[in-house]
């Protein structure tokens, strides 16, 4: 059974408006009007913005992006989306004593209620390091700001401003964690803004990776804001549970369901060690898996689930590293019956 694949619905610039207890426009940074080709084009996506600076500017990364502005791999670091196709990313700081800030700004989709307490959760990655990226430093007071106008920064200063709520620990993680932040709106709040507020004094800024960093680098997806019933004023930063609000595209196990494990990435340099990209999954009919390069073409095909992918064309030449779209057409058990299934996702070759 042989499915087309979707690029529409891996890669197209589309989103839903988040429910209105959600009030922050495109929290996941699918909806954009272009994918970007450079560093900080964050204008392309809908809702979001700088402070309103005339130099300082967050970043738009897309899988379906070219150049400086594609993932996993980033001019700052690897990392892959937490969710969907997209994510954001800004210097929260810079070296200690520059007093060098950019941030991430939301237009939200309606005003704040005044009284009302609100929770905001966000996913946040520094990614794994590369030689030659300017980021490897880390920082606290990462806070969030709301206020009723958009607010304006100067070139890449400091907001003086007192947050709404801030986390006075260090944060750093190369895999996605989230944080959690609880305020009271005592204004109509419209505008949401992240990052670190204030100069340098005060704030721990240190060195993680490399040997001379000049950023403190932070990627960000998956925005949320919901309005609670009941008062609770704390902050947290926990270990990432995508469980509790986000689903793993690849892996099923509750209820008896079947449980799949595909992996995100692979390394095909004959070593003994992650060669192949094999998906593991349990009993199926009619499997399928074709895998694409970025542009369409098909670079591997079979009808074998006991196969895998070894980063070669059909011509047998090395593929070259990079992103791939994979898919999976196949029947599953449903009862007494086996019904028509599909996956698609995408794999990073590392070379």
């Amino acid at each position: 059974m042989k499915m087309a694949l979707k690029y529409a619905l891996l890669l197209a610039c589309v989103g839903t408006v988040v429910p209105a207890l959600a009030q922050i426009k495109n929290g996941s940074f699918e909806q954009c009007t272009a994918y970007p080709s450079q560093p900080g084009q964050i204008d392309l996506v809908a809702g979001w913005s700088n402070a309103g600076s005339a130099t300082a500017s967050p970043d738009f990364f897309h899988y379906a992006g070219n150049m400086a502005g594609d993932i996993p791999v980033t001019p700052v670091g690897v990392v892959d989306a937490f969710q969907g196709s997209a994510i954001a990313g800004f210097a929260a700081a810079g070296i200690p004593g520059s007093n060098y800030r950019e941030y991430l700004c939301n237009h939200l989709t309606d005003a704040a209620v005044v009284g009302d307490e609100y929770r905001l959760t966000l996913q946040v990655s520094n990614g794994t390091w590369t030689e030659g990226s300017l980021s490897g430093l880390k920082t606290s007071h990462l806070g969030l700001f709301l206020s009723v106008g958009a607010p304006t920064q100067v070139d890449n200063q400091p907001l003086n401003v007192t947050p709404n709520a801030v986390l006075d620990t260090v944060v750093f993680s190369r895999d996605w964690v989230k944080l959690t932040y609880h305020f009271t709106a005592t204004q109509p709040y419209r505008y949401m803004t992240f990052g670190v507020f204030g100069d340098d004094v005060g704030k721990t800024i240190e060195i993680e990776d490399g040997t001379a960093p000049q950023l403190a680098y932070y990627f960000v997806d998956d925005v949320h804001l919901v309005s609670l019933s009941a008062p609770e004023q704390n902050i947290e930063y926990t270990d990432n549970d995508r469980s509790e609000e986000s689903e793993d595209p690849t892996t099923e196990g509750e209820l008896g369901e079947p449980t799949f494990y595909i992996p995100n990435a692979f390394t095909p340099n004959q070593d003994g060690d992650n060669d192949v990209f094999a998906p593991v999954l349990p009993e199926v009919r009619d499997y399928h898996l074709q895998i694409f390069s970025r542009w369409g073409d098909v670079v591997y095909d079979s009808d074998n689930p006991a196969s895998g992918w070894d980063g070669r064309t059909p011509k047998g030449e090395s593929a070259q590293p990079g992103m791939y779209i994979w898919q999976i057409a196949y029947l599953e058990k449903t009862g007494d019956d086996w019904t028509p299934a599909e996956r698609q996702g995408t794999v990073y070759l590392m070379r």
